[in-house]
This record gives C-alpha cells, structure tokens and sequence, in this order.
C-alpha cells in the first residue's frame, strides 16, 4: 500500500493566515459597527423627551405673545375710541365717560392720602388723672417762675407813711397808715431775671408743641366719642390759654434779652401768664373731675 506524503506550500499557508485575519478584522469592524448604531439610538431616545418640551415651550410662549398682542391691539383700539369720545364733548356719553374719569381720579387722591395717614400715623394719648397731675405740677412751677420773675421787675423803694395817735395822758405815738413810692427802683438782676425765663420756657414750649401736634391731627386723646363731645369745651378752653401764654413768652422773650428793661411792659406780661396758668389749673381740676365721674360710670356698667 503506497502512501502519498504531502507537504504544505509555505505560500499556501501564508495565505491561510491572511484569509484568517481578514475575517477576524471584518467582524470587529462589524462589531464596533453595531456598537456605534446602539450607541446613537440611546443618545436619540434620551433627547427625544427634552426636544419635546422645548417644542411645547415654544409653542406656549407664541400663545401668549399672540395673546398679548392681541390684548394690546384692543387696548390700544379702545384708548383711540376713548379719546374720541372724549374730544366730542356735545354727546353726552362723553360727559358721563368725564364724571366717571373724575370719580376714578377722586378715589386715587382718597386712597393716597389715606395711605399717607397710615404712614405718618396717629399717636394716641392717654388721659388720665396721673396726667392731669403732672401738668398741675408743670403749672405751678410756670406760676412760680413768673412771680419771681414779676417781684424782680417791680422792686419799688418806698417810705413809710405814719400818723401820730395820743395814747393816755399825753403819750403821742406814730401809727403806719401806708407808703410813699419815693423814685425809682434799682434795675433788675439779670441773672434774676434770666433763671424765671430759663424755668418757664421749656415747660411753655412743651405744652405749645403738644397743643400743635393736638391741632394737626399727629396726636390725639384716647377717649370715647361721649367723652370727647363732653370735654370738648374744656379741651377748647385750655388750647386758647396754652397758645395765649406761648405769645406772651413770645414778647417776653424780646424784651428780657438784655438791660436797660422795660420793667412795666414785663410786668405786665408776667401778670397776664400768672393769670393765664391759674385758669388753666381752673380747667384742669374740671377735667379731672369729669374724668373721676367717666371712671366710675365705667365701673357701674362693667
């Protein structure tokens, strides 16, 4: 039995092996191929639901610009029909379009001046018998300054007047009967006289700047609708004294600035505030005694 060795060319197997690696290379190639298809799918998928929203929000957005427009076309058609209502001023539409307009405009200026009430605010007060002594303590002290300060200026030097009178057996005594002014009193201490303008001027001006402040509408009593109509006429009465006694610390101001004084027209003055401040405590004890019957009504009902 004969038997046929066979040798491989070499060439033959070179060929093999390139065959080989040419196929190996070809499904990697189809591989990554695949790879990349799968990869841009995803990609797509995934920007698919985003694309979508944009889409939306644009269309949205062209909605409302077209809304708006359109909004805007017909205000503007109606302000052209409203001012050519309002230039034909023989149509009585026109007229009541003008009352309505005004109407608007009055209730603008009413909502802004309220709102300017809201902002400046309204400080409320309490009146009660506590205040009511302390201004009486206040009073008193105006009292005493413009005493000192009338004593001051009406310095006087005066003789005595006597009158003989027998007593008993022939005993003759001199009995006072008054005085004699004899010339001119001496000019006033103006350190005197500055500390009794210096003691009453800021208790005055207290009392003016709360009278103003009651006056404006800045300050006002917390008090009852009865009540006030009740005090009304006291409250009434004490403004006039307070802005009656802050005029003459006015003038008195411009004649006690410096010496020679003119001790008359002070003295005056000083007289007219003393009186001024004992009507005021006159009005003041009314107000507390008002307030005491207030009280005690309100402890009944409650």
């Amino acid at each position: 039995m004969n038997y046929q060795i066979m040798k491989l060319d070499p060439r033959n197997r070179t060929q093999a092996s390139e065959r080989s690696e040419q196929i190996s290379f070809g499904s990697r190639l189809s591989e990554l191929f695949r790879k990349s298809i799968l990869f841009a799918l995803t990609i797509a998928l995934m920007l698919l639901p985003l694309s979508t929203n944009a889409t939306f929000a644009l269309k949205a957005d062209a909605t409302a610009t077209g809304t708006a427009g359109g909004a805007s076309s017909d205000a503007s058609s109606g302000v052209n029909s409203a001012s050519s209502g309002a230039e034909s001023s023989a149509s009585p539409s026109s007229d009541a379009a003008g009352s309505s307009a005004a109407g608007a405009n009055s209730t603008d200026s009413g909502s802004a001046n309220s709102t300017t009430k809201i902002k400046a605010g309204v400080q409320m007060i309490e009146l009660n018998l506590q205040v009511l002594r302390d201004v009486g303590l206040d009073i008193k002290n105006i009292i005493k300054a413009a005493s000192s300060l009338y004593d001051e200026v009406t310095i006087q030097p005066v003789t005595l007047m006597t009158e003989p009178e027998v007593v008993g057996m022939g005993t003759i005594i001199n009995i006072p009967i008054g005085f004699t002014p004899t010339g001119a009193g001496p000019q006033p201490s103006k350190k005197r006289v500055d500390l009794a303008m210096a003691q009453m001027r800021p208790i005055i001006e207290i009392m003016k700047g709360d009278v103003d402040d009651f006056e404006s509408g800045r300050k006002r009593l917390d008090i009852s609708n009865t009540e006030r109509a009740e005090l009304k006429p006291l409250l009434d009465d004490w403004v006039e004294l307070v802005n009656g006694i802050s005029t003459k610390l006015t003038s008195l101001e411009g004649i006690t600035k410096a010496p020679p004084y003119d001790n008359n027209a002070i003295a005056s003055l000083a007289g007219d505030i003393h009186k001024d401040c004992k009507k005021m405590d006159e009005v003041r004890r009314k107000l507390y005694k008002a307030l005491q019957k207030a009280g005690k009504r309100k402890s009944k009902n409650a």
